[in-house]
């Protein structure tokens, strides 16, 4: 590509219009020139564009020392490239107040000999404006033709981002709409910034983006750039939309702004970019035999060793947002040999049943388990995120043919909030199946939260475990056993049934007054009337204690 801007120092240059003289600093030989103008009345300097080559017989000024002076300084503060005076016409040469007064204001001179005309010096300019037009617009095509090839080759995102960040040497970030980074690129040429750490620690410059405007926070559009922290570096960025409207493309401008050219190419990349970024998306959702979600249950799985940051680039990866409460529900698939195809099946029927749902959720699949993370407003308690969530596995549940049922068990978490227990939702719900299995293998979709003294006895050491059993049941597991009768479960069952007899009557296929026998035999027994809440909680205890106990 030749150096897309045209400058003074190639106009000095050109072998079409010779015998140019510069009066002015060296320094400005790189001036751009946009176009060509002129100017021979004192009203037309508004008419003059920034960046622009101004044409002069000098007869606007002839002798008007004062409205020189005037002009030039007009001439100034509108960035005009250069002032050209045609000589042998007013002047034979430019004179030196005015040599003087443009230096004033580091406004360049040029001398043009009589026999170029206007149209000569236009002509010669605008082709080459032209030229450099087309071959820059070609070298945009093609380089965004490159760009496609790497989508369609399914180059992945890495390569996407590495070729934008050698078009400037700098680095490239893909933020989500809370300029989280999500995906990024760093040149060699930042070697510097792993210095101090062997990981990248990325994350926006509040402070900063807070004085460009309130606005911007809300919509980043009304700022085209933004300030991040790289490790301990802060680094500003040009910001760019993608189509998509979840994600930004963000390109370091620390050492230069972005040249007209790059921003083209950066332009016509975005609709492929954020194609890219959305078969990621689809492709993480698709079941398929390779875990597209391993990244993601490898760090709920290892969540102690990974920062804040780490954690927020996987989710933003997946789309995961951590912002909102959560309860996950698990699913394992118990049937024994190759369970891959009755997943594919449970996966394919819980996906439309969400989507018929209208909750907000995130679904996925790990190893033998089918995963699901409901979200809920941080506005509704945790015991009503439960409720539903456990309302909504039982849904999910029943929504999958009866064939299917039996080798499918859930599990639910308890409510979280903060970004480090995403992982301890996802490890509560599995605790919770592994429970149930033991409580009550009947039973399809198991609660963490309703299993709560399960495992809190579950912390104490044998000893005080069966401490618990022999101050409270002991007698009536005895009895049992001595007698053959089921007084245990009886006294589980009106527990669970709230202590209403018709409903545990109704549960234990008996009739209300043989129930009630058994409630006095029970009660006789233990040597209490189940009345005061303390001690019907210590016998619930005493019960749970015992489940533990013959696990062991």
């Amino acid at each position: 590509m030749n150096d897309p801007v045209l400058t003074l120092r190639w106009f000095l240059n050109c072998p079409e219009i010779d015998n140019l003289e510069f009066f002015g600093d060296e320094d400005c030989l790189g001036n751009p020139i946009t176009g060509v103008n002129v100017i021979d009345n004192p009203e037309g300097v508004p008419w003059i564009k920034k960046n622009e080559l101004v044409l002069t017989t000098g007869f606007i000024f002839y002798k008007d020392i004062a409205l020189t002076k005037k002009l030039l300084k007009e001439l100034h503060d509108v960035s005009c490239t250069a002032l050209c005076i045609k000589i042998k016409r007013f002047y034979d040469t430019i004179p030196q107040f005015l040599i003087e007064e443009a230096a004033r204001y580091r406004l360049p001179l040029i001398a043009v000999p009589f026999y170029h005309s206007y149209s000569d010096i236009m002509r010669v300019i605008f082709r080459e404006l032209e030229l450099r037009q087309l071959s820059n617009q070609a070298f945009v095509i093609n380089e965004t033709r490159k760009f496609c090839q790497l989508f369609t080759s399914n180059s992945g995102i890495s390569s996407m981002l590495s070729m934008l960040s050698s078009y400037t040497d700098s680095i490239i970030l893909i933020t989500d709409y809370n300029d989280k980074s999500v995906y990024f690129h760093i040149p060699d040429s930042y070697a510097n910034l792993l210095q101090t750490s062997s990981r990248v620690v990325i994350r926006p410059d509040k402070s900063k983006n807070a004085e460009s405007g309130k606005e911007a926070d809300s919509d980043k559009e009304a700022s085209n750039t933004r300030r991040f922290w790289i490790n301990k570096q802060i680094i500003p960025f040009a910001v760019f939309p993608i189509p998509s409207g979840r994600y930004y493309l963000c390109a370091d401008i620390n050492a230069a702004p972005l040249s007209d050219d790059i921003v083209s190419i950066i332009t016509n990349c975005l609709p492929i970019l954020s194609t890219e970024l959305e078969t990621i998306q689809v492709n993480q959702r698709r079941f398929s035999s390779t875990n597209h979600f391993a990244p993601f249950f490898s760090m709920l799985s290892d969540m102690r060793s990974k920062s804040s940051e780490e954690i927020r680039i996987v989710c933003n990866t997946y789309s995961f947002p951590y912002d909102c409460k959560r309860v996950c529900i698990a699913y394992e698939i118990q049937q024994t040999g190759s369970p891959e195809r009755l997943m594919r099946t449970v996966y394919d029927k819980f996906s439309t049943a969400l989507e018929n749902s209208g909750q907000q959720y995130f679904l996925s699949f790990y190893n033998d388990y089918v995963i699901v993370f409901l979200f809920f407003q941080k506005s509704i308690s945790n015991l009503e995120a439960v409720n539903q969530a456990q309302m909504t596995a039982e849904y999910l549940y029943q929504s999958l043919d009866e064939s299917l049922r039996q080798w499918v068990r859930g599990g639910v978490s308890r409510s979280h909030s903060r970004l480090v227990t995403i992982g301890t939702a996802f490890e509560e719900s599995l605790i919770s199946i592994n429970m149930q299995s033991h409580l009550n293998p009947q039973k399809a979709v198991a609660s963490y939260l309703r299993q709560i003294p399960y495992h809190l006895l579950r912390n104490l050491n044998h000893h005080d475990l069966n401490k618990i059993y022999n101050d409270t049941i002991v007698r009536l597991v005895d009895y049992d056993q001595a007698n053959g009768t089921c007084l245990v479960h009886t006294l589980r069952m009106y527990l669970e049934n709230r202590m209403v007899i018709r409903e545990t009557s109704r549960q234990l296929f008996i009739h209300r007054n043989t129930l009630a026998d058994h409630l006095n035999l029970i009660k006789r027994i233990l040597g209490t009337d189940l009345e005061a809440m303390d001690e019907i909680f210590s016998f619930y205890l005493g019960l749970c204690a015992y489940d533990l106990l013959r696990e062991t």
